[in-house]
């Protein structure tokens, strides 16, 4: 499995370069002599010695974590240069008496509740931006990253033009993904597809106007998948979602398996 993925981030990875490459007028040989250096328009740098570069993109973030995932989520983190904001799970033992009367798996329902009290804790402060990640993302020392011989910087940089490129009126970002109609994509510029069904929330960021609108659409007792629930109200046109060309974050099943219940691989389309 992290074999697959790693060739598709090769793929993704050689895309990106190619239309950097391409809208940018620079030639082949110019840039393969500047591999160390980093070509992005207007010179942008996003500076190494930052305490957290992901937290100057997102004011906030939260790594929903089960206490067995703490360890991992710090090798996580410290693989990415990142703080722990770890925000403590819905554990499955929690929630034994709930009215689960259209049969979700247990694991299903903690993970909703675990996001729905992100949601809420966003919606209730006064951030503009939210970065929710799960407990079981892939550190950057993992070979699905080193294959594709991509830079952390790259990475970094990546996502922050990705942000800063986003429609005005974005509600949903997707910095990873799976089960996406991928025939039904827009590309909105070298960053960004405009998804009309995606998957997954391991790594997924909200507007203040996107996280309300999905608190407001999560009624208990829960119908579907969290994750279900957000792609719904894409594909009714009630929000709209974006995801990056690149896939940023990848689920680790391989080693942490699953705690929803879910055993399937993970394409990123459908």
């Amino acid at each position: 499995m992290n074999e697959i993925i790693s060739y598709l981030f090769i793929i993704y990875i050689i895309i990106y370069l190619v239309s950097i490459i391409i809208d940018n007028n620079i030639s082949l040989e110019k840039f393969t002599d500047n591999t160390k250096k980093i070509i992005i328009e207007n010179n942008d740098i996003v500076d190494k010695n930052t305490n957290d570069w992901l937290q100057d993109i997102f004011d906030m973030r939260e790594i929903i974590t089960i206490p067995k995932r703490k360890e991992h989520v710090k090798k996580f983190c410290k693989s990415f240069d990142i703080n722990e904001t770890i925000f403590k799970a819905t554990l499955i033992n929690e929630i034994d008496d709930y009215d689960n009367i259209y049969s979700l798996k247990i694991g299903e329902i903690a993970c909703a509740m675990s996001q729905q009290k992100v949601l809420q804790k966003f919606i209730d402060s006064d951030h503009s931006s939210l970065l929710m990640l799960e407990d079981d993302n892939t550190p950057f020392t993992n070979n699905i990253y080193k294959d594709s011989k991509i830079d952390l910087n790259h990475i970094k940089i990546y996502v922050k033009n990705a942000v800063k490129y986003l429609p005005s009126d974005w509600d949903v970002l997707y910095l990873g993904r799976c089960w996406d109609d991928c025939r039904k994509n827009i590309k909105i510029n070298k960053y960004l597809y405009k998804t009309n069904r995606t998957l997954c929330h391991h790594a997924i960021a909200f507007s203040r106007n996107g996280a309300e609108k999905v608190l407001n659409a999560i009624i208990h007792p829960l119908q579907k998948p969290i994750d279900h629930v957000v792609a719904t109200l894409t594909v009714n046109g009630i929000i709209d979602s974006y995801a990056t060309i690149i896939p940023i974050f990848y689920q680790n099943r391989d080693e942490l398996n699953t705690t929803v219940g879910n055993y399937d691989n993970l394409p990123i389309c459908m």
